[in-house]
């Protein structure tokens, strides 16, 4: 069966490096039938407007507020006609054999991903032919950790509208949380085990922003949690490798010697979030004491730093 395919490219500050994305998605080795960019209301329109008259095929919508990228993607879902749906950031690329790779492995209740890698590294053109394939269907290590790449999904428009996109509540690890939703919703999801998404380090990219990071994945725990049928153990253990996460972000950027009054002011939401759960989401005495004792030490440690 000949499926349409679409890319989704979601657009805030990315004015510079939209082309190069295009670019990449115009350079498959399997042709896409669509290709849409939403512009999630960028100060940036003008520019972005520039590159798009470049590429009159290309559908464009521009938002007209900030929305978050969950609900710009879910712009982008609503407006294709294609069968399949898959994303790029504007910041980033994909290698010209992504598409063409996991058409091979795509089936109508399934979900395809892929490995990334990042600019330093940059592509390996001349794939090994027999290249392993990563199921993922375990809920509980999915909870524990997110091994998926979100950005390289390919998956049915229509089953993706049947569990209602991405949650716009969230401003972030909203990729999570979809993943989730699938193999609740009995959705095969698997990972070719290749390289073929190419993120560049962009300091601006909500994946620095640790303290929406946290505070996101605190909201997702705490929603998914609800219907988990684990242990109260389970879930404790689940708590507390998460806030010794949130700690280790919170000490990264404390050991930041060029950190902006902006970050400082993050960092300090983030510790009160940490310390917010570590009150309400730890039950056992001990655990919750010996947390604090490691944000303690964490302070020390890099103050020490900061003045030897």
């Amino acid at each position: 069966m000949k499926y349409s395919v679409c890319v989704i490219i979601p657009c805030y500050k990315d004015s510079k490096t939209l082309d190069r994305a295009i670019k990449s998605v115009y350079s498959q080795s399997r042709k896409v039938d669509e290709i849409i960019v939403v512009n999630d209301c960028s100060p940036e329109t003008e520019e972005i407007k520039k590159i798009i008259s470049l590429y009159p095929e290309l559908v464009y919508h521009r938002n007209d507020k900030n929305i978050g990228l969950a609900a710009t993607r879910n712009v982008g879902i609503k407006k294709s006609k294609s069968d399949i749906i898959t994303f790029l950031d504007a910041d980033d690329e994909i290698h010209f054999k992504k598409i063409e790779l996991q058409l091979l492995f795509f089936q109508s209740n399934s979900a395809i991903s892929c490995y990334s890698t990042r600019k330093s590294s940059g592509f390996n053109h001349n794939f090994n032919k027999s290249f392993r394939i990563v199921k993922h269907n375990n809920i509980k290590r999915l909870l524990l950790r997110n091994t998926i790449l979100g950005a390289g999904i390919m998956i049915s428009r229509k089953l993706l509208l049947n569990v209602e996109g991405y949650d716009e509540n969230l401003r972030s690890c909203e990729d999570w949380d979809l993943w989730l939703r699938l193999i609740s919703n009995g959705v095969n999801i698997v990972s070719l085990k290749l390289p073929l998404y190419l993120y560049y380090d962009n300091p601006n990219s909500l994946s620095n922003n640790y303290y929406n990071i946290s505070f996101y994945e605190t909201k997702l725990l705490e929603k998914h949690i609800i219907n988990l049928k684990h242990s109260s153990v389970f879930i404790q253990f689940l708590w507390i490798t998460t806030i010794l996460k949130q700690i280790n972000r919170f000490g990264k950027k404390l050991n930041d010697k060029f950190l902006s009054q902006k970050n400082k002011q993050e960092n300090s939401k983030l510790k009160k979030l940490i310390l917010n759960n570590v009150y309400n989401k730890v039950d056992f005495i001990i655990f919750r004491y010996v947390l604090k004792l490691i944000i303690k030490i964490n302070l020390f440690n890099i103050f020490n730093c900061k003045n030897n």
